[in-house]
């Protein structure tokens, strides 16, 4: 027996996750990105000015609380 959604197409945002994460990690070197599955929250490790965790709810607004600190 098939469910009302079994037809539902399928989107692995696996590449656009790398391609994000690889935006905020060259754009500040020494931090490291990656997208929370549980959270649905994105998150980056910066060594500065302590070392910390910064998180947000999209890949901009990321990037916008990491360059709060930024040297």
């Amino acid at each position: 027996m098939r469910g009302p959604f079994d037809g539902t197409a399928q989107l692995d945002a696996t590449p656009l996750h790398r391609a994000e994460i690889q935006r905020v990690e060259s754009c500040f070197p020494g931090t490291h990105a990656w997208f929370g599955h549980h959270t649905r929250r994105w998150w980056a490790y910066v060594p500065w000015p302590e070392p910390g965790l910064v998180e947000a709810a999209n890949p901009d607004a990321l990037m916008d609380e990491v360059a709060k600190g930024w040297r």
